[in-house]
């Protein structure tokens, strides 16, 4: 689990999807830092893997997570089993609305088109009256409000129905970059406006069936039972479960963290973490063209990988106190990442191959045991 992978993941979006369409070596095991220490995280790693200092069971390469962790006292009688917990419904409809756009049979309606529908379209976008490269495309599938297209151009479609051309005024960004005339001549976009002329061919809703739905839980490693109607009401119900459960897991990670003693942090722990940051990151960037970790945190304006980990090393303090607690609470406990502890992580066996195929089996084993450690106290 690494907290500070989603921040990356969106800055490195918006960073590098400049488009109109979206937006080594290592220190020793032995070397620790001061958990109150303000000052910067610092690395010798200069290759990124997801599992570097990480043993095929998935603990960390030469840590004893007990000689750094304190654990409270009462650690053999707390429990959560019974903690009282909601799901979110902000959440929920959330989830629902990803499956139905992702995942849901595309329906369409005779009424305007509004934030949630999809839409068919033909479009072609002129700056100062020259049309420009990347600006124009045809049958574009555009879902209103998804923010994978500036907010001008989504929000230019709602009340407008199929069959209607129209024009639409995006104001693209500062900072946003460049684009090409046919001829090849530069056309600067940053702080420019854009008009858009555009035809809907559809507008659509998004249906679920028992066929999407259960594809779509199938790919997420999560399936309906006998306990769960195949329908939008048994699809919120599961969800609603599910989202119980991780607030469950979010209590004791909340209690563990306020009440166990972390005196030092292994190097190699945090070397683990910053590996994999980096990484994560290569993995966005080549997306985009990019195999340079330094180049890909530049281009968000960052001198380079070294000095993102010296920003963000509170989030990487915490992120290692809070993976050592739990490698301690499994090493108290005799906790092991079978496949019991895979099944409760990611669903199914199934699910848990496919994270082996992403991240390789010892992160996968990491992710499993650390899981089963939280789950040891609501079980």
């Amino acid at each position: 689990m690494r907290k500070i992978k989603p921040i990356m993941c969106l800055l490195l979006v918006a960073a590098l999807g400049l488009t109109l369409f979206g937006c080594g070596s290592s220190s020793s095991a032995t070397e620790s830092t001061d958990t109150s220490s303000t000052e910067p995280v610092t690395t010798e790693v200069s290759e990124y893997a997801y599992d570097l200092n990480i043993e095929d069971n998935g603990m960390f390469t030469g840590v004893k997570a007990l000689d750094y962790v304190t654990l409270p006292e009462d650690i053999d009688v707390i429990s959560f089993k019974d903690a009282e917990v909601s799901s979110d419904e902000t959440t929920i409809n959330e989830m629902v609305t990803y499956v139905k756009q992702n995942y849901g049979e595309h329906v369409s309606v005779s009424t305007p088109a509004a934030v949630g529908n999809g839409a068919t379209i033909d479009f072609v976008g002129k700056v100062d009256g020259v049309i420009f490269q990347g600006g124009s495309a045809q049958d574009a599938e555009v879902l209103i409000g998804s923010g994978k297209y500036l907010a001008d151009f989504e929000n230019g479609l709602i009340g407008h129905s199929a069959g209607e051309t129209f024009d639409v005024d995006v104001l693209f960004p500062d900072g946003y970059g460049s684009s090409q005339d046919i001829n090849g001549n530069p056309i600067e976009l940053s702080n420019k406006t854009a008009v858009f002329t555009m035809t809907i061919k559809d507008v659509y809703d998004f249906e679920l069936n028992a066929e999407n739905i259960e594809k779509a839980l199938s790919e997420s490693g999560l399936a309906i039972t006998t306990t769960y109607p195949t329908d939008e009401a048994g699809l919120r119900e599961l969800l609603a479960d599910q989202n119980k459960l991780a607030n469950r897991r979010s209590l004791v990670e909340d209690y563990l963290l306020e009440n166990c003693t972390v005196s030092e942090i292994p190097q190699a722990v945090l070397d683990s973490i910053i590996s994999y940051e980096g990484k994560y990151i290569l993995s966005i960037g080549e997306q985009y063209g990019y195999t340079d970790v330094d180049a890909i945190v530049q281009a968000y304006g960052y001198g380079s990988f070294s000095e993102y980990i010296g920003l963000v090393s509170e989030s990487i303090r915490t992120e290692a106190q809070n993976v050592l607690i739990r490698q301690a609470v499994a090493e108290y406990f005799g906790i092991t990442a079978d496949d019991e502890a895979k099944i409760a992580t990611f669903g199914s066996l199934a699910a848990y191959e496919t994270e082996v195929a992403t991240v390789g089996t010892k992160l996968a084993n990491q992710e499993t045991l650390f899981t089963a450690a939280i789950d040891h106290f609501i079980k």
